[in-house]
């Protein structure tokens, strides 16, 4: 009979654990994991969004080989490089 108030105090406290994780399971379901999730997922989209405008930006500091340009690298070149060349063999 001594140990009665030691077993009533741990199933107590057995009970409010098992009623405390039931509460905080319902509660978390209801609805905070379904806001976590949302603003998880557009906390993503943001950041990809911002990772693809980093990307472009990157990309468009880079040198475009296709722009124009103000030398002509073919200036100095002949303007027919073939007009010594023999085309007809019977002349």
């Amino acid at each position: 009979m001594q140990n009665e108030p030691t077993s009533k105090i741990a199933i107590v406290a057995i009970v409010a654990l098992l009623v405390g994780g039931v509460v905080g399971y319902v509660v978390g379901n209801s609805g905070g994991f379904a806001r976590g999730v949302s603003a998880g997922v557009a906390q993503e989209k943001a950041s990809a969004v911002a990772k693809q405008k980093k990307v472009a930006d990157t990309a468009a500091k880079a040198v475009n080989p296709f722009q124009p340009s103000t030398t002509n690298p073919f200036k100095q070149a002949p303007v027919n490089p073939y007009k010594d060349v023999k085309v007809n063999p019977f002349q």
